[in-house]
């Protein structure tokens, strides 16, 4: 196989969007101008077509997607084709495209990651265009989030010997619980805690990781008590907790009690 890799992109260069597999609109149609207007602002031009529903899993039928797509990679003035993210089902596409069309014509850089792998592989592995699987249109710009003025818990817990944070879930399954806490805990909501109190939940299991996994693996780390299957929140009796109040939490095997101070 000869490797062929894409011009490097220049100022006013065309930049090709579309998707392949789910689409960015309705809600999403702010974040998706923001990531074009800061594509624009590096300097290059911006194509967006009209492959973009958002409103179901695919941003339309896969002949159109796969029509789509073929159009911009084999379109000479577009120079990179960047979908705004991934999605679910983007293997529709694989036997629409018209590989050997493709390997023909000059190679222009497709970029994405998640479902949009399921697209650059093959294209590099029957065309031999060198793909890129890197972030997605919609992660850009990314900026590590620095937190929150709403949610600084500091404050709080300087009035005591220790914060005792609780946290709660309604519906997520345990793979998504495990990535909003370390979030949560990497943006220093848990700094200052004492212990965590984490309530029951009807949420699902991920394939490989229960919801008490979940939690261990992302707040085992601060090195503090976390009591499990606390019923708070959405589950009955809907145990009240006061934010503010000074708390003492005693756990036993025999017995599990909270006693909050309003003070």
């Amino acid at each position: 196989m000869d490797l062929k890799f894409p011009a490097p992109l220049r100022p006013g260069d065309v930049v090709g969007v579309t998707s392949p597999s789910s689409g960015a609109s309705g809600p999403l149609q702010a974040r998706l101008d923001e990531a074009v207007a800061a594509v624009r602002r590096a300097g290059l031009r911006v194509v967006v077509g009209a492959c973009m529903d958002g409103a179901r899993h695919i941003s339309a039928p896969a002949a159109e997607r796969a029509a789509e797509l073929q159009g911009m990679l084999l379109d000479p003035m577009i120079r990179a084709v960047v979908p705004p993210w991934g999605g679910e089902t983007a293997i529709d596409l694989v036997d629409l495209l018209d590989w050997p069309a493709i390997a023909r014509a000059e190679p222009t850089w497709f970029v994405g990651f998640s479902d949009i792998a399921t697209l650059i592989a093959p294209l590099t592995l029957t065309t031999g265009w060198a793909t890129i699987h890197g972030q997605n249109l919609m992660d850009t710009p990314y900026r590590i989030p620095a937190g929150t003025r709403y949610l600084d818990t500091r404050p709080l817990a300087a009035l005591g010997d220790g914060l005792i944070v609780y946290v709660e879930a309604a519906g997520d399954d345990a793979a998504t619980i495990c990535r909003n806490l370390h979030g949560l805990r990497l943006a220093g909501f848990f700094d200052g805690a004492a212990a965590v109190l984490v309530g029951r939940t009807y949420a699902e299991p991920s394939p490989t990781l229960t919801q008490h996994e979940a939690v261990i693996d992302a707040l085992g780390r601060l090195d503090v008590p976390i009591v499990a299957d606390v019923e708070c929140g959405h589950w009955a009796p809907y145990l009240p907790l006061v934010n503010g109040a000074l708390a003492r939490v005693e756990h036993s095997p025999a017995r599990s009690r909270i006693t909050q101070t309003l003070a």
